[in-house]
């Protein structure tokens, strides 16, 4: 084969890596994530960039699987397109979708119309409005404007149909 096919056949075999995360970095206010790569004992690659689909953001942990692909083939310019981390996989079955952490948390897409969320600590909501169509169930006390909705009493309590002051908190 002649050296210009060898290199040819060279690049095209690099074209796409596979490695292993090892550390990251974010660029605080430029929204740019940055990877370094291991692929062997011999291979390391540092401040590789890090591409997200859009809307979507993740910092992978050391140890996660990197599929990179390299710029007409050339080892020195990779990005990072894609990563996985086998050790915190969630069981979804066919067609479902998740967002999840390796602490356990996460948004589960469900067959049948059922999105679960699973915080450890809370679910913070930040918005002027909330609304939704159907009924809101809670297994526990549910408090608005320091008020318990199970807890509370009312001032000027009459029997009967009148109605009573407001609740006190």
């Amino acid at each position: 084969m002649s050296s210009a096919l060898e290199r040819m056949a060279g690049r095209l075999l690099s074209l796409v890596g596979f490695g292993r995360v090892t550390a990251t970095t974010a660029l605080a206010g430029k929204g740019l994530r940055r990877a370094q790569v291991r692929f062997d004992d011999a291979e390391t690659r540092d401040e590789t960039p890090l591409v997200q689909q859009y809307g979507f953001a993740s910092r992978p942990l050391p140890g996660a699987d990197a599929i990179l692909v390299f710029v007409g083939g050339n080892r020195s310019k990779g990005i990072v397109i894609a990563t996985n981390d086998r050790r915190y996989q969630i069981e979804l079955a066919p067609g479902e979708v998740a967002l999840h952490t390796d602490e356990g948390d996460f948004v589960h897409i469900r067959r049948g119309g059922t999105i679960g969320i699973r915080a450890a600590t809370k679910v913070e909501i930040d918005t002027p409005l909330l609304t939704t169509t159907g009924r809101i169930e809670a297994a526990g006390d549910v408090v608005g404007a320091g008020i318990s909705l199970q807890n509370h009493r009312h001032t000027e309590v009459e029997r009967g149909g009148e109605i009573s002051g407001p609740p006190q908190s």
